[in-house]
């Protein structure tokens, strides 16, 4: 979330400071590709964009509308939330996952030493009851 809201904010600002650049500030007359204009590079780029056949300049002045726009961006930040709904669900079933493996791997313990228990006192009992065998002719309590 974080590396999104910072790359949010910074091509906000850059998208505003190049704007300003655009439309304000003429190019200087001394250095640079526009030394022969007086006006923004906005007045430029308008010119170019005049020089476009005139079905794409319709299509290009239909694009860069105000309501189109907007609604771009706003599927540009539902797309994006989408994807941080998406990370967030990916990193709880990771932790649900990693949390199953380690109940599961005490469970394992649990039940592989129950198992060596078992065997072991079932080995015992059956040496138990070889080694403590009374000859018949012993008595019991002896």
């Amino acid at each position: 979330m974080k590396f999104t809201l910072y790359f949010f904010i910074s091509t906000l600002s850059s998208m505003l400071g190049l704007g300003y650049v655009l439309t304000f500030i003429p190019p200087s007359k001394t250095c640079g590709p526009f030394p022969h204009q007086d006006t923004p590079l906005l007045n430029y780029v308008s010119e170019c964009f005049s020089d476009l056949p005139f079905t794409l300049q319709r299509a290009l002045s239909f694009l860069v509308r105000s309501d189109v726009l907007s609604l771009g961006i706003m599927m540009l930040l539902l797309i994006n939330y989408i994807f941080y709904i998406k990370l967030k669900s990916h990193e709880r079933m990771a932790g649900n996952l990693k949390s199953q493996l380690v109940l599961q791997g005490q469970d394992k313990k649990y039940l592989t030493s129950r198992i060596n228990h078992l065997v072991a006192k079932s080995g015992r009992g059956s040496k138990n009851a070889k080694n403590t065998k009374k000859p018949k002719d012993q008595h019991p309590l002896e």
